[in-house]
Parts: structure tokens; sequence; C-alpha cells
């Protein structure tokens, strides 16, 4: 399979795809052919060297995914083949390939493309996070959001306004960057169940600043890392 490794700082134009052998799922695991990937803050402080790999560990870049499922893994159970699903992941998306334990993938709605569902799970889950588990916003509140360059602010204010608070730009904010101590299947459990119907009405979008093949890595990365981004740069493989 195709995949982008970075396991030491680089430099934009050193980045490559590279050929991979492809995975397996193991029980409890989907097998997921990614269609969709994005450049994630978390993809640019690995290619800075600001993430250390350790060995043994896969280099292999991305966070979020969205794709359809190639096999079902033994023990997996509401799940079939050829399911469309997206998620997050420690890295490891930026290959045609991702064996990912199947508690960490949602089903896409209808409503979603690859593109679009691959932009949703780092940004509103962060969201989610800061505004019902640290804030623990009701309705009538007014909350703070300061701008970002990822999607965060852009998903709190729509989370905001379904929860019934209103946002502004002024007053005390909540460092955008989700608890580490906060579980990936937990947040997709919440998410799955709270916001996924938001986005199959509408009350939900994602964010997309522009969306660029897989072939060319090097100028999604320049796009992303730029000041003028404004939302997720997507990778479609």
């Amino acid at each position: 399979m195709r995949a982008v490794e970075v396991r030491k700082p680089c430099e934009i134009d050193e980045l490559e795809i590279t050929e991979l052998p492809d995975p397996e799922p193991a029980a409890g695991e989907l097998l997921v052919r990614v269609f969709a990937t994005t450049v994630s803050e978390r993809d640019i402080a690995q290619r800075r060297g600001e993430i250390i790999i350790a060995a043994g560990e896969s280099a292999v870049l991305g966070r979020e995914w969205a794709g359809e499922i190639a096999k079902v893994g033994e023990g997996v159970d509401g799940f079939s083949r050829g399911d469309r699903v997206f998620g997050i992941c420690s890295r490891g998306a930026c290959a045609d390939y991702l064996a990912i334990d199947a508690k960490l993938a949602m089903i896409i709605p209808d409503t979603l493309s690859f593109d679009a569902a691959a932009t949703i799970p780092e940004s509103f889950f962060t969201a989610h996070e800061l505004l019902v588990h640290r804030a623990q916003v009701s309705e009538g509140d007014q909350v703070a959001i300061v701008e970002d360059r990822f999607g965060v602010s852009a998903a709190a204010a729509q989370m905001v306004r379904e929860l019934g608070a209103f946002s502004s730009t002024e007053g005390d904010s909540i460092f955008a960057e989700v608890d580490p101590r906060a579980s990936a299947e937990r947040l997709t459990r919440e998410f799955a169940e709270r916001w996924l119907p938001y986005f199959e009405d509408g009350r939900l979008t994602a964010f997309v600043d522009s969306v660029e093949l897989f072939e060319d890595v090097r100028y999604a990365f320049e796009r992303a890392e730029s000041d003028e981004c404004r939302g997720k740069v997507v990778l479609r493989l």
C-alpha cells in the first residue's frame, strides 16, 4: 500500500510516498480502505520532530480518516464489508489501508462525503470535550471562542448554538486541546450518540479548507501550515 512515513524531522519538500505491506485486522479490528485523511496539527508536529516515534511504532502520518470497510476482524459486530466509516486514530491513516479498533469507527451519514467526514473527528471531538466536560456549557451561557486554523473554533461555535448558549470573542477562554486523559473510545461513543445525528439533518457542518490528491502531499502540508488555511486540508486517496 501507499503511505507517508515520517520517523525523523524533515522539510516539507522531503515528504515522500512509500510502499508498505498491507495491514491485516486483528480480532476486534476493522481493515479500512482509506479514501480521505487530513493534515492535522499532530501531523505537522511529527514532521517537525516535535513528536518522538519509538522504535517499533508506526511512523505513518494521519490521525483522521474516512473510508470503506475492506475486512471485518474476528469478534466484530455491527459492521459489514463495504460500510462507509470514519473516525480518529493515534497515527497511520495517511495510507491506503488502516487496521483500526472497531470501537473507534462510526458509520458515515449519507449526507456526508468521505472528504467531509474525514475533517470532523479531531475538531468536533475537541470541541465536545471542552464544552460538555470541561466547561459544562448549558442553555443561556456565553462562551468565549478563540479562532484557530484547524476547525475547533468553527466546530465549537456550532455546538454552542445547539446547546442553547451564545458564542463571543470576548471573555475567559479554555485552552483548545483535548484532555490527554480523554479516551478516544469514549469520545467516539459520545460523539456518535449525541452529535452525529446533527450532521444527518444539517444542523452541524464540516469545514474543509481544500482537498488535495494524495500525490500532492507536499502541497497539502504547505497549505495546512500557511496562515491562509482555515479549516482542514484533506488528502484524497
